[in-house]
């Protein structure tokens, strides 16, 4: 992520490698994945770990793959939502 001085996000990217995600469409895993990286480009960080946020830091037993409470928190510092 590139950031301003006050805390612009002007650039960000998310590389996802072929042996981290599912070709199955809708795989809870992949969208949890690939939500969390993405939050990342936008200059969100990590949550607390195994807490129901797709932003924990280690995911508990069962992917996140809709954004929790603390996610869209986030994102809303952010200026996403």
């Amino acid at each position: 992520v590139t950031v301003w001085p006050r805390g612009l996000v002007l650039q960000g990217s998310v590389t996802l490698r072929p042996d981290q995600i599912s070709p199955v469409p809708g795989d809870a895993w992949t969208r949890s994945l690939t939500l969390h990286e993405l939050m990342h480009a936008v200059g969100v960080d990590h949550a607390v770990a195994h807490g129901p946020e797709v932003m924990a830091e280690r995911p508990g037993p069962h992917p996140q793959s809709i954004l929790g409470y603390g996610d869209q928190f986030a994102l809303r510092l952010v200026g996403c939502l």
